[in-house]
This record gives structure tokens, C-alpha cells and sequence, in this order.
């Protein structure tokens, strides 16, 4: 994500003036036909979320969105359905030109304050979520525990949050591995994490 783009989303986010796990911004817009949702808290500066829910038709898909890579608009988006990815690519089969929209739109549009727990949008897409893949895919985390870290747990960091390598390798290196939710609202914070266990972070 360009660095303009993730500070103004931190800068709205900030306007909220809240520091709890329930609370978010919002941005809709409709692109090719598709309905595109996305949400965005700053509750753990270390760990920033940023989620994307796309409908159209009967189709959905639900992810969420790496944000410490400041390289440009390079993001992918993992597992998402034919149907959806037909109506958002650009004439060279990529999705730049949808990134770039979602980067304008951040940059040039109102946003919305909302609450997780009460947002239609993002409980249906929670919702399908589950219903698509059961309770075996997560999307947030709420702690570490004791364990060999996987290679696969790994990578689902690296992926699919904005934690800093340097303390998935401090967790990995202390023979901890993470855990995950599907309950946005359910998350800690990275720095309270390493507290309990007493550990420091990385940066």
C-alpha cells in the first residue's frame, strides 16, 4: 500500500477519537457493478486492519489486506472467486487499475464511522465467510501460545496481517505460535501479547 494512502486512513481513523476493538471506518463504492466495502482501524498501531468485502450478484469474497508493504499498488487478492475477479481486472487481466480506484477513493472520498458489530455489510460477509469455510479460516489475531510455529502459520502472517517480520520472527524464535479468531472484536493488542509473555517487540 503507497504510504499516502495508509496515512490518510490512519489520519480518519484518528478522527474517531477511540481506542477499542469494535469501533472502524468505512468506504463504499461501487466498481464494474461490483459493491465494494472497506474497512479500516488503527486499534493496534502494530497491527493495523484492513478488510475488503466484495459483492456481486449472489457472489461475495471477504480478505483481508497486507499494509506494510509501501511499494505501490501491487496487492493480490487470494482465492477470490472467477465470477468477481472477471468483473474488477483491467484489460491486461490485473487488478491495478481496481487498486488504483481503491487508493482515489481513500485519498478523495468521505468516509464513514462504524461499529463491527452493528455494520449489515461486514456481518454478512463475516457470515458467509463461515458458511463458505467453516471455522478453519480465520482472518484476525488474539494471542500467542506456546508451539512450534508452522511454516504455514508463518506465511499466514506474512499474508493476511500487518504484523512486522521482525516480531513473527521474535514469536517464532521464543518457540510461540499465534491465535487466531474470526471475531474482529475479540483481538489484543501486539504490545499487551508481548507483555503477558514478556517479550518485546521487534519495533
Amino acid at each position: 500500500m503507497k504510504t499516502t494512502v495508509k496515512n490518510r486512513l490512519i489520519e480518519a481513523y484518528n478522527q474517531l477519537e477511540t481506542d477499542d476493538a469494535k469501533t472502524a471506518i468505512k468506504y463504499h463504492f461501487e466498481y464494474n457493478l461490483v459493491q465494494v466495502n472497506l474497512y479500516f482501524d488503527n486499534y493496534d498501531f502494530k497491527n493495523p486492519s484492513l478488510c475488503i468485502f466484495l459483492k456481486y450478484k449472489e457472489h461475495s469474497y471477504f480478505t483481508t489486506l497486507k499494509m506494510n508493504n509501501t511499494g505501490g499498488s501491487n496487492q493480490y487478492l487470494d482465492k477470490l472467486n472467477s465470477t468477481i475477479r472477471h468483473q474488477i481486472i483491467d484489460d491486461n487481466g490485473k487488478l491495478l487499475s481496481f487498486f488504483e480506484c481503491i487508493d482515489t477513493h481513500i485519498l478523495e472520498r468521505r468516509f464513514e464511522k462504524i461499529y463491527y458489530g452493528t455494520d449489515k455489510s461486514f456481518n454478512q460477509a463475516m457470515n458467509s465467510k463461515r458458511k463458505e469455510n467453516g471455522n478453519e479460516e480465520f482472518s484476525f489475531i488474539k494471542g500467542i501460545k506456546r508451539g512450534i510455529m508452522s511454516d504455514k502459520m508463518e506465511n499466514w502472517v506474512l499474508q493476511n496481517t500487518s504484523v512486522n517480520y521482525g516480531d513473527i520472527k521474535l514469536v517464532k524464535t521464543k518457540k510461540y505460535t499465534f491465535i487466531r479468531t474470526n471475531d474482529i472484536t475479540k483481538r489484543i493488542k501486539l504490545d499487551i501479547i508481548f507483555e503477558n509473555k514478556g517479550l518485546r517487540s521487534a519495533f
